[in-house]
């Protein structure tokens, strides 16, 4: 009988292969040695395809970049911006360890790509250059630190419930926080602190452009 045929070592292979190891273990666990036995490779080989490990981390944030939601040509410009922040923050959920080596990298074509997109769809809102500039800006931290801030709840403590840290409090020193962490115990399938902060951003820039006489611009 014969052997069964190895598929053909590619960029594509590796880079796959990566980012299964790095949403399974973290991106800390990518090795070369790790991914040539989970390739069934010598490891030498890999590097006829990948020069070293910050070129592979590279093109996994390019490769999960690729799967974002951009909008489609003509859409308002608010629903575009919208789209893309909702779409970055569910990828990024997708891959745990992108959002802490996604602002220490050197954007490549795709994530240039995604950062034209959104000062494109800024730019039809009339906005002007430094409006947005800072625009762009608020929106990218708005993801990344929103994302970050729940990916750590959701790795530390991951036991805790809110309302045993709740009984632990002091009810005279802390009475607002105990009603805070309550309210977060109870269900409120509407409540959405990153999807209400974005909305603020992008309401707050809307009255910007009206009030350069732009209106509210597709």
């Amino acid at each position: 009988m014969a052997s069964e045929q190895k598929s053909p070592l590619t960029q594509k292979r590796i880079v796959h292969a990566a980012l299964a190891v790095a949403d399974r273990d973290g991106i800390h666990s990518i090795s070369m040695r790790t991914l040539a036995t989970a390739l069934d490779a010598g490891t030498m080989s890999l590097y006829n395809h990948i020069r070293n490990k910050d070129e592979l981390i590279d093109a996994m944030v390019e490769d999960i970049a690729a799967t974002i939601e951009r909008p489609e040509p003509g859409a308002d410009w608010k629903q575009g911006v919208r789209q893309i922040a909702v779409s970055t923050r569910t990828v990024l959920h997708r891959h745990p360890w992108a959002v802490e080596v996604w602002s220490a990298r050197i954007p490549g074509p795709q994530r240039w790509t995604l950062m034209e997109a959104i000062l494109d769809q800024l730019a039809s809102a009339g906005l002007p250059d430094d409006l947005t500039d800072l625009g762009l800006h608020a929106v990218l931290n708005h993801v990344l630190g929103h994302t970050r801030q729940e990916l750590a709840a959701v790795r530390s403590n991951p036991g805790t419930h809110v309302q045993d840290l709740a009984a632990e409090l002091d009810a005279e020193r802390f009475p607002h926080v105990i009603d805070h962490l309550r309210y977060h115990a109870e269900d409120h399938p509407t409540h959405d602190s990153f999807l209400f902060v974005l909305d603020l951003i992008l309401d707050r820039l809307d009255g910007m452009a009206r009030r350069h006489g732009t209106g509210t611009a597709h």
